[in-house]
């Protein structure tokens, strides 16, 4: 039963003894800002196996909620209500979306021990950890490794900013690990230095999440994580390093496939060597003896101190947006013998990417887009100056060696005041972006040259659009050609 809308649930519910199916979620409303209460009777409905709910008063709800013993599914919206104490209780309980660890000083609220003897299955996200204050005593016997049917684990302490003991949180996690058979990990606001070992044992994790670690300094080893393929890593503001080094591996991240960098503003490289964290030079070079074979997805944002990491030559998207260009400028350099999966072929570093997204980096060496003959789309975010010459310099002599260029989207600030001329080169360009040029009033007769451009798109360039408006400009005459212009003001 679902989507009946009413004030109230009714004390006759108990009447529909054979429901196995409760969705409440978007049918319970009310003209007071009162929460909707549950009438004990629904404790009645023995047979009932999903639940699901929205706003909710919490003490009527808890008082019913253990005694559906049947229930195999329970899903609440309202991320800030803890979980009912007697939760564990429910044997046949295998689908619980969302745990919330309430205030410990209020009795009716479950620890996270209530999880001990429940067989969960599929996701399960554990939000408001920051509300544990008895690490030993809410949390030893959580049991989630035993839990192996488990998939996808959110372990989240909120944005609570509140001191707390290193030690504590580190224990806490500890004990919050999950079966070696866990698919997802995503961990959220955690407020430890470090993590504890399982997190490099999860042998069959595919993707792992991290965000808003505000004291991790660096990471456990994850490239022995044969599994993984999609890693990342955002706002962690006190990584140096991925991680300290501690030995040799010997595979390397053999199925990572993306990989994304982000607001990790003092970030340098991914490990570090020697004894002296200021060795960056030794740093540096044995990052450049690793490569990603295949990883196929980089983003590297927001990361202006890192400069060395392993190499991505095999890469298909890649996104470099306030960031050094110094790991690219490695990767260009990078032999092609080792740039390929398979040993027994040679290809160009690069030579493979699809979709580059970079902004504002200048000191690219020339030639530098040579290998790019795959590429497809180009987007270029300029803020520096009226030319695009920091990003011209690395063009190869001959344009026409990207002949898969099928869209650019360059977008700038007030002071860029020209559209490159190499634009004009490109035969294979279908669909040209022009944003936010403040001063750009004009398009040069170039543009009667991109003879196969079906669609032009300009926003927010005022005195552009214009002109583009304008029937007797020399714009409006010079982009006539085109089937689709679409102009916007903002």
């Amino acid at each position: 039963m679902s989507h009946f809308y009413f004030c109230k649930l009714s004390d006759r519910i108990e009447e529909l003894k054979h429901l196995r199916y409760l969705d409440l979620i978007f049918s319970l409303y009310t003209d007071s800002r009162r929460p909707i209460s549950f009438p004990k009777s629904l404790s009645n409905l023995i047979l009932l196996q999903t639940l699901i709910v929205g706003e909710y008063d919490e003490e009527s709800f808890l008082e019913v909620v253990i005694k559906l013993v049947n229930l195999r599914c329970l899903d609440k919206g309202d991320v800030f209500k803890g979980t009912a104490v007697g939760l564990g209780t429910l044997s046949s309980l295998q689908f619980l979306p969302t745990f919330v660890v309430g205030d410990s000083q209020k009795r009716r609220y479950g620890t996270l021990n209530e999880l001990k003897d429940l067989n969960l299955q599929g996701k399960l996200e554990i939000l408001q950890l920051n509300r544990v204050t008895d690490v030993a005593l809410e949390s030893q016997d959580v049991n989630l490794k035993e839990k192996r049917f488990l998939q996808s684990l959110t372990l989240d302490w909120y944005f609570d900013y509140t001191d707390i003991r290193n030690s504590d949180s580190l224990q806490l996690l500890e004990n919050l690990q999950p079966h070696h058979n866990l698919k997802q990990l995503e961990v959220r606001y955690y407020p430890g230095k470090r993590f504890p070992d399982w997190l490099s044992l999860l042998t069959n994790v595919v993707h792992i999440t991290l965000f808003e670690l505000r004291n991790c300094s660096c990471l456990p080893p994850l490239e022995r994580l044969r599994s993984l393929k999609s890693l990342v890593i955002n706002c962690l503001r006190k990584l140096e390093y991925i991680y300290l080094e501690d030995g040799f591996a010997v595979t390397f991240f053999p199925s990572l496939e993306e990989l994304i960098l982000l607001a990790c503003p003092v970030l340098r490289g991914w490990r570090r060597r020697g004894d002296d964290i200021n060795d960056s030079k030794n740093s540096h070079n044995h990052s450049l003896s690793l490569s990603f074979p295949p990883l196929s997805k980089l983003r590297i944002l927001l990361c202006p101190k890192l400069i060395c990491m392993p190499t991505f030559p095999n890469v298909k998207d890649l996104d470099l947006a306030g960031s050094s260009v110094k790991p690219l400028i490695a990767t260009l350099n990078t032999a092609a013998s080792t740039c390929s999966v398979d040993s027994s072929s040679f290809v160009a570093p690069l030579c493979m990417l699809k979709q580059f997204h970079i902004s504002d980096s200048l000191n690219l060496q020339k030639g530098w887009m040579q290998n790019l003959t795959s590429l497809e789309s180009l987007r270029i975010v300029w803020c520096q100056s009226e030319t695009l010459e920091g990003f011209e310099t690395g063009l190869p002599d001959d344009i026409n060696c990207l002949p898969s260029l099928r869209q650019i989207t360059i977008e700038s600030s007030t002071n860029l005041k020209a559209l490159p001329d190499w634009i004009f080169n490109l035969s294979s360009l279908q669909h040209l972006i022009i944003h936010h040029y403040l001063n750009l009033a004009s398009l040069p007769e170039g543009m009667t040259r991109l003879t196969n451009l079906k669609i032009l798109q300009v926003s927010h360039c005022p005195l552009l659009i214009e002109e583009c408006r304008s029937e007797t400009s020399a714009v409006s005459r010079r982009i006539a050609h085109i089937p689709e212009i679409i102009l916007r003001n903002f």
